[in-house]
């Protein structure tokens, strides 16, 4: 059986345990919020190309150049340019509308 959250409340307060729903609530936020902040993508460690660069085709690409995410090896700068946003914005955003971004940008 599957319960709404009033419903998982109201049985709660019945039983006087009404703190654990929210408890746990919060607790799977803190998760989330933790897991989301870990998949944050550490810019500093990929070198850096110029955009006309990076919109070279694959065989033309540097080397150590990775073509999922070319995103990455832009300077901050171009990247503010080419996106109107930081890396940081870019990556709360979801993947669809990364991938739309990229694509508009051909960057993939």
């Amino acid at each position: 059986m599957v319960l709404s959250y009033n419903e998982l409340k109201l049985e709660l307060v019945s039983k006087n345990e009404s703190n654990l729903l929210d408890l746990a609530i919060q607790n799977l936020i803190k998760i989330a919020n933790e897991a989301k902040k870990n998949s944050l993508i550490d810019l500093n460690k990929y070198p850096k190309y110029t955009y006309d660069e990076l919109i070279k085709s694959i065989d033309e690409l540097p080397q150590d150049v990775n073509s999922t995410i070319k995103e990455v090896y832009l300077k901050e700068s171009d990247f503010q340019k080419i996106f109107n946003m930081t890396f940081e914005e870019f990556q709360q955003k979801p993947s669809w509308k990364q991938m739309q971004l990229k694509r508009s940008a051909h960057l993939f």
